[in-house]
């Protein structure tokens, strides 16, 4: 028996651009697709265009679906043909000052001394540069330091930038960087070698410089994502690696092992001849069915439908290709997917149980938790060398929380390579316009927290390590999933505990101002439960002996331990040692605080964490303390409250949230329209303006549509 399902919900040239470009792809869907004129190929006579009376989009339109964000910043404005060095230096200063206002704990991103160091290099160089030398400064400033900062970028696809693209989109494998697509089909599937006669690696790490990525891995994928595959050209020559900005030359190699000289005219991607290249086969052939499994699908033309899934009574092994976590509709949801998944396995045998998260570009990591739930409870899923996630680069965003939260909830062994991610990102970005060159830059305002406090983790490694070389790629072979299918996880000697010492190890600790952790002992099962608050459990894992002194857990090198002499235990993750200390009491989470409508017992308590050096984010404050009159009522309240009632109750919570977290705008939000209801005019336009300064765009749209405001072009707010 062989069944499988598939849900699409994107058009083709809709995610073949997205993806292009990096970005959610029903921002395209603004506006109507209007047809065009026939192409009129001029200059490219030796590339292959498919013919066609339309395109998907007129040209013009290209960065406003490109960069919709951006492009609304840019109404009624006009990019300077020119600018002073005062000018520049102008915007350097104000990039800066952006940085210090809307990046929470931005200290720990770019410590003040560094950023001003930086600054003031920076602008030091003005007066000999170019233009496109400029814009890289800007993008360099935007690169903050630490790991998992990669949000806070400049996008170098909007029109401010106006830069020539480069119609070939590469592939980095283990084993050399590879073309996945190009307006000229001869060179698909051929290796790139040097660029002007620069090896191609030396051209990466001079790059990389100017990308803002999350780790190594990250920062290699963004090279590609937003330099290489759009604006190739114009970094090349602002690091005079060409001369001419028309023509970037190219060594290759192609299939056949033969080494070329190639060169590759560039485009302006507001063009019809970039368009077609970008939207349209063969230049972007479209990928097998059976090849989408591959990352390096995803600059080649990833076509993937958003989740698919398929059982085999042959091997008896469940397989979910989740590419993006987003519910299908209101009527298909990810709730639907997971019942579906537990429908099978309650009418199937189930050896393995994979899901593939190789090419998911994020969603809503929101929307997850019916999935996340339903691979932890069903006794089929939830079982050592049963459950098993396959990673890659390309697994980022809502991809990667998915995958956190499998490793902390779940017994699942990962497969593949190191994730882009970090544990812990700054996240969730609002644009903000510099006031000379027009520039838009994306800032992070919010902190989210998958791995422990403050952990040194950069990324999440795989438990089975397959590296992705070109061949696997064109060859169709899929050696991870071979690996999967063939992995038998090695026995775990572990030892019986009597129940004196297993007693030893229960009890509640505390584990941070934020993290409590619970070890129970049922009927000679110990388990380890870590809570920060959440309605789901932070950490989910069974407990195994060792030694009388330490448990292995259910993820990859964690582990309790209990040394001689200590009061304490160590929860050991991965090369950190985390103290638990023992709580005789009722240890309350701020969370559980609030809910119980302990407000100053909470405030303390989070305080007290941010003081410590934790930088707390929107699931420690923004979750519980806002959303109180629709959406997340708390328990002490009475049913029968009016609404004006809820929001003189739930004014305390908001203003806590806007204390704590100054620069999201979601907080401000909530204060605007708390005060609408209770008919405070005064603050409410206070909040309104507060919240169209921290966020331009979707903060101007909520003021329009809960607030009632008119906001101009400009962001000024126009009263009723």
């Amino acid at each position: 028996m062989y069944f499988s399902f598939k849900v699409h919900t994107l058009l083709n040239w809709v995610f073949l651009l997205s993806i292009c470009i990096g970005i959610n792809s029903h921002q395209f869907l603004a506006e109507p697709v209007s047809p065009l004129d026939k192409i009129k190929i001029t200059g490219f006579e030796n590339y292959y265009i498919a013919k066609t009376d339309t395109l998907p989009f007129p040209p013009e339109q290209f960065y406003r679906r490109a960069t919709p964000r951006s492009e609304r910043l840019m109404l009624r404005q006009e990019i300077p043909k020119s600018m002073s060095v005062q000018e520049w230096r102008a915007d350097l200063d104000t990039l800066a000052s952006l940085i210090r206002q809307r990046i929470p704990y931005y200290e720990a991103a770019i410590n003040e001394k560094e950023l001003t160091r930086r600054v003031d290099s920076l602008k030091q160089l003005v007066p000999e540069q170019t233009r496109d030398q400029r814009i890289f400064s800007l993008m360099q400033l935007a690169n903050l330091p630490a790991l998992g900062t990669g949000h806070t970028r400049i996008r170098s696809a909007q029109s401010a930038i106006g830069w020539r693209a480069v119609p070939l989109f590469p592939y980095r494998f283990a084993d050399g960087v590879y073309i996945m697509a190009a307006i000229n089909t001869d060179w698909i599937d051929s290796e790139i070698l040097s660029v002007n006669g620069i090896p191609v690696d030396e051209v990466y790490e001079a790059l990389s410089k100017y990308v803002s990525s999350d780790n190594r891995w990250d920062m290699w994928r963004d090279v590609e994502e937003y330099v290489i595959q759009f604006r190739w050209a114009n970094h090349l020559k602002a690091l005079d690696f060409i001369d001419d900005i028309n023509n970037v030359p190219l060594e290759i190699r192609t299939p056949e092992g033969e080494r070329k000289e190639i060169q590759v005219k560039t485009l302006m991607p507001n063009t019809a001849e970039y368009v077609a290249f970008a939207t349209m086969p063969p230049s972007r052939p479209l990928v097998p069915e059976n090849l989408q499994w591959s990352p390096g699908s995803e600059p080649q033309s990833n076509r993937e439908p958003n989740y698919s899934l398929s059982y085999r009574d042959s091997t008896q092994n469940l397989y979910l290709d989740l590419n993006l976590i987003v519910h299908e509709s209101e009527d298909w949801t990810l709730n639907h997917l997971a019942d579906s998944l537990g429908h099978i396995a309650d009418s199937n045998p189930i050896n393995k149980m994979i899901i593939d998260l190789r090419t998911n570009g994020g969603g809503n990591s929101s929307d997850a938790e019916p999935l996340i739930r339903q691979f932890a409870d069903h006794p089929k899923f939830n079982q050592r060398g049963k459950l098993y996630t396959l990673i890659s680069p390309e697994t980022t965003s809502a991809g990667g929380i998915f995958a956190m939260q499998m490793e902390r909830r779940t017994k699942t062994i990962f497969a593949g390579e190191n994730s882009s991610f970090n544990p812990n990102i700054w996240g969730e970005t609002v644009p903000a316009q510099l006031p000379n060159s027009k520039i838009v830059v994306l800032l992070s305002h919010t902190m989210h927290q998958e791995g422990m406090p403050d952990t040194p983790r950069t990324y999440l490694e795989p438990d089975i390590r397959v590296p992705m070389t070109s061949d696997q790629h064109f060859n169709n072979q899929d050696l991870t999933m071979t690996a999967v299918k063939e992995h038998q996880p090695p026995p775990r000697y572990t030892i019986e505990l009597d129940a004196e010492e297993r007693e030893k190890f229960t009890g509640t600790y505390r584990i941070s101002p934020v993290h409590r952790a619970t070890i129970t002992n049922a009927s000679g099962q110990l388990h380890l439960q870590v809570d920060d608050g959440a309605k789901q459990a932070f950490i989910d894992t069974e407990l195994y002996p060792l030694s009388t002194h330490q448990l292995a857990t259910d993820i990859t090198d964690v582990y309790i331990d209990r040394r001689l002499g200590n009061t304490h235990l160590d929860l050991i993750w991965k090369d950190t040692t985390y103290a638990m200390h023992p709580e005789e009491g009722d240890f309350k989470l701020p969370a559980e605080l609030i809910r119980a409508g302990k407000l100053d017992e909470a405030e303390k308590r989070l305080k007290s964490a941010i003081s410590s050096g934790m930088k707390l984010g929107g699931d420690f404050i923004e979750h519980p303390l806002i959303g109180l009159v629709e959406e997340n009522p708390l328990p002490v309240w009475p049913d029968d409250l009016t609404k004006e009632e809820k929001a003189q109750r739930a004014l305390p919570y908001a203003k806590l949230a806007d204390k704590l977290a100054p620069m999201s705008w979601y907080s401000t939000a909530e204060l605007a329209q708390l005060y609408k209801i209770l008919g405070q005019e005064g603050k409410m336009m206070d909040a309104a303006h507060r919240i169209v300064k921290l966020s331009p765009v979707r903060g101007a749209n909520f003021v329009r549509e809960y607030i009632g405001l008119e906001v101009a072009p400009n962001g000024e707010i126009i009263a009723e």
